[in-house]
């Protein structure tokens, strides 16, 4: 808040004192202060400062002062006359003049404690009508929100209520609404601040020269804050909405069908094919001191998915919980790995760029062609296996595509089978309670023989173990499971076990599930 000139020489207490120079328009009144010279760095800009002039003998000593308080930019100078000095000398006065100062002569009987408490008032009182007047524009951006109104709309209203042309941008620079950047003098520009962040900025330029810019400017970006608290509050409420209805549909509460024209808000085509991603945040840190993935890394993830999405398809479909990504992403026929390996290179290339310490695993599948099933649900389904998959083969930060694990999704479901089960814990079961009750590492042994193609030499190397250590182990093996490590079905029985053991284990790794 400011005072002009003109206005605090309107003031009362000042009617005894007279102006000895012209106000620039430039000039304005903020604060007051009372000081002597020296000025040194005691003098903000558009300070109304009153002095006595108690130090300055001579008009040679007036002179510096006066030059003093002009160039530390002060909105005007008072003099108080009759006691130190008689009258202020004409050179001083145009010196004043030259240095743009409005110059103010003051009697000496005027107290100084009654002119800062006056001018003090006077911009109180001015304050409580700004607030007034901001109270106002608010209410008029929610009338623009409420009729649906847009950014622009809330522009032309502003320019209307403020009598001045508006420039909104984001905090980048880039221009939201307005006019182009302007060169000419008088404006003022203000941050637009909303729930803790910068939004951006607000630039005035009032049509009249004597209206405070940078007021009108902050009136302006506590009135765009409304504008943009409440696209917040909007976004919010449509990605929560988006959030439910994705995964609702991943895992097959409701239909294509059911929630198609929700979908097609989204921007979802029912005439086009889509593939689905699942994407886990493993760990944060690196390889010898991993640690959950935190909060702050998830949103920073969340915002560089986002970022990918938008870069590769029209639709927003993506969303996420804790640390756990679903995104579908618009495809054609035999194209969903290409589609997919470029979102994952961009996305991991912005990663390692932005994210170095955080590793994700993703699973990927494709949804079927008919558009009122539950495509989406399939989709998210074999993405959730191939990702359960990844896992038990590669370990985190994989990327595994459903359609390259089609064996191993038919050894899966062939393992759910009652035969097959109790097959197949009959042939580990006895290594594993034997380890548990002896510490001992014969179903590390096994997996790691099985790995190696029955290479005791390699076997060995990678256990640390002496070939007749490993060769004890092994006749363990055979003997506690009563199978033979030579023979094709028993090495085909042991190999499918270890397979579904590890992929059991790798299953607990994943936090999401249908």
């Amino acid at each position: 808040m400011n005072l002009s000139v003109a206005e605090v020489m309107a003031l009362p207490i000042l009617g005894s004192a007279r102006l000895l120079t012209p106000a620039p328009d430039h000039r304005s009144i903020r604060w007051v202060s009372v000081i002597e010279a020296p000025v040194e760095d005691f003098v903000r800009e558009d300070e109304l400062v009153l002095t006595t002039a108690m130090g300055c003998k001579d008009s040679e000593a007036l002179s510096a002062l006066v030059s003093d308080i002009a160039h530390a930019g002060a909105g005007a100078l008072g003099i108080a006359t009759g006691y130190y000095i008689e009258a202020i000398p004409p050179p001083v006065v145009d010196l004043a003049a030259a240095r743009q100062l409005p110059l103010i002569q003051i009697p000496w009987a005027v107290r100084f404690s009654e002119i800062s408490q006056a001018v003090s008032d006077a911009l109180l009182a001015q304050q409580r009508v700004w607030l007034e007047d901001a109270k106002e524009l608010q209410a008029d951006v929610w009338s623009v929100i409420l009729r649906r109104g847009s950014v622009d709309d809330v522009r032309q209203m502003l320019e209307r209520r403020l009598q001045a042309r508006l420039r909104i941008e984001e905090a980048g620079g880039v221009l939201v609404a307005g006019a182009h950047r302007h060169t000419e003098a008088g404006a003022a520009t203000a941050p637009i601040h909303s729930a803790l962040r910068l939004e951006g900025y607000v630039t005035v330029w009032p049509e009249s020269p004597r209206v405070d810019a940078a007021a009108q400017a902050e009136a302006a970006a506590s009135a765009m804050a409304v504008w943009y608290l409440y696209q917040e509050a909007e976004r919010q409420r449509r990605f929560q909405s988006r959030d439910s209805l994705l995964w609702s549909l991943a895992y097959g509460e409701v239909s294509v069908g059911d929630v198609l024209e929700r979908l097609t808000l989204l921007g979802y085509h029912p005439d086009r094919e889509y593939v689905g991603l699942l994407g886990q945040v493993d760990t944060l840190g690196d390889a010898s001191t991993p640690a959950p993935p935190d909060p702050a890394a998830i949103r920073a993830v969340h915002d560089l998915v986002a970022e990918a999405v938008a870069r590769v398809s029209p639709a927003t479909l993506y969303t996420h919980r804790q640390d756990t990504f679903l995104v579908y992403l618009e495809s054609r026929a035999r194209e969903h790995g290409q589609v997919a390996r470029r979102f994952l290179d961009a996305l991991d290339a912005r990663m390692r760029a932005q994210l170095p310490l955080v590793v994700m695993s993703w699973g990927v599948g494709a949804a079927d062609s008919e558009p009122t099933g539950n495509r989406f649900h399939n989709a998210y389904r074999q993405a959730h296996e191939a990702l359960n998959i990844g896992y038990s083969q590669s370990g985190p930060g994989h990327r595994t595509f459903f359609a390259d694990v089609r064996l191993y999704q038919m050894l899966l479901h062939l393992s759910q089978e009652p035969v097959a089960q109790e097959l197949l814990a009959a042939t580990l079961r006895p290594l594993q309670e034997y380890d548990g009750k002896r510490h001992g590492a014969l179903v590390l042994t096994l997996s790691t023989f099985v790995q190696t193609r029955g290479q005791i030499s390699e076997t060995a190397r990678l256990l640390n173990l002496h070939r007749q250590s490993l060769t004890y182990r092994l006749s363990q093996i055979e003997r506690l499971t009563g199978r033979s490590l030579v023979d094709p079905d028993d090495w085909f029985l042991f190999s499918f076990a270890l397979r579904i053991l590890k992929h059991q284990e790798a299953t607990a790794h994943l936090h999401s599930g249908p």
